[in-house]
């Protein structure tokens, strides 16, 4: 077998050579070509949508022995996250040698590559052959469905994200809590997210000084707060929100008071939620200003104002919104960011 070789054809180059040896391969199945049923404008209307559906590009590979084709699979986009894993078939003469793993393996990396978030497959409850290979290489069964070509299916879908995969499990009952979260916080969060930024923001005072100044304080009474939950349900990382009048229409929040709790800091705690607080709230302008300098926002879409917006030395003013947007208020004369929160 160290003649073998995979390569990502065409469409085009796919389906002549797929129609041939699929009859051969999978010869003896009690699959129903239930297409004799439609009618002659049924046919009409799926030929339609077939080549309105093609238009989406799918992923055609061959496995060969120099030149010969032994081995392929195949699949398409169902929408912008989930590709679909067609169909895979090996020659008898070729099976258990490992060449289906490859093509698998080979599939799910160019569906990772491009993007995809779901790769999603269907096969008949006994098909052991492959439901093994994929439970192993680490999809999951997702449900069961019956099609009147095949009869009753399983579908297995693999997360290309690691926590997504973790989500599945939590929602499956197969493991106790979500790699993390994030929520509102609630009144019975405040003690834990005030203690986060003690050792920066005590301004000398005790811990129970510095409670009751934060509890006090009238600047985080006009913000809500949210904290990230680790994969335990303890409170590690918070930030508060700040509502602004909106701009052209859209939300403007400011953002503030990041903090994580010191033993948990250098995880990346913090980034995530920033990265999901900013999900939550998709169109939205945000505002923030950084005391650490503006490298660490940029990986967020951060840009730092222009100069003339620049009024604290010691902290910058930033900004994430669409570029045209951005230079629109940078060029009018009677724009001018919030001030520092």
């Amino acid at each position: 077998m160290n003649n073998l070789s995979f390569t990502f054809v065409s469409e085009k180059e796919f389906y002549p050579i797929y129609n041939e040896l699929r009859p051969i391969v999978f010869a003896g199945t009690n699959s129903v070509n239930y297409s004799i049923y439609w009618s002659e404008e049924e046919n009409k209307q799926i030929k339609k949508l077939r080549a309105e559906h093609k238009q989406a590009t799918g992923f055609y590979l061959f496995c060969k022995d120099q030149d010969k084709v032994v081995a392929w699979s195949f699949g398409w986009p169902l929408d912008f996250e989930e590709f679909y894993m067609c169909n895979s078939g090996v020659l008898e003469a070729y099976r258990r040698k490992g060449i289906y793993n490859q093509l698998l393996t080979k599939m799910v990396d160019k569906a990772r590559s491009e993007g995809f978030q779901i790769i999603s497959s269907n096969h008949t409850t006994s098909n052991n052959a492959i439901l093994i290979p994929k439970l192993k290489f680490g999809f999951k069964i997702i449900g069961m469905e019956i099609k009147p070509r095949f009869g009753l299916m399983i579908k297995l879908c693999y997360y290309t994200n690691e926590n997504v995969a973790k989500v599945i499990d939590y929602r499956s009952g197969f493991i106790q809590n979500l790699p993390y979260n994030i929520r509102k916080a609630a009144k019975q969060d405040m003690d834990s997210i005030f203690r986060m930024g003690f050792d920066v923001w005590n301004e000398g005072a005790n811990l129970a000084g510095h409670f009751e100044r934060c509890y006090s304080s009238p600047k985080y009474a006009k913000g809500t707060f949210y904290l990230l939950e680790n994969s335990q349900g303890v409170p590690v990382s918070s930030l508060i929100a700040y509502p602004f009048p909106a701009i052209n229409g859209k939300k403007v929040l400011g953002l503030g008071t990041i903090a994580t709790t010191p033993a948990e800091r250098k995880k990346g705690y913090a980034e995530k939620l920033i990265r999901g607080f900013i999900s939550f709230n998709p169109g939205a302008i945000f505002y923030l200003w950084s005391d650490i300098g503006p490298d660490y926002y940029e990986k967020f879409g951060f840009e730092a104002l222009p100069t003339k917006f620049q009024i604290k030395p010691e902290s910058t003013v930033m900004i994430r919104a669409e570029k045209e947007l951005s230079k629109l208020l940078f060029e009018d004369t009677k724009y001018s960011p919030p001030e520092y929160f």
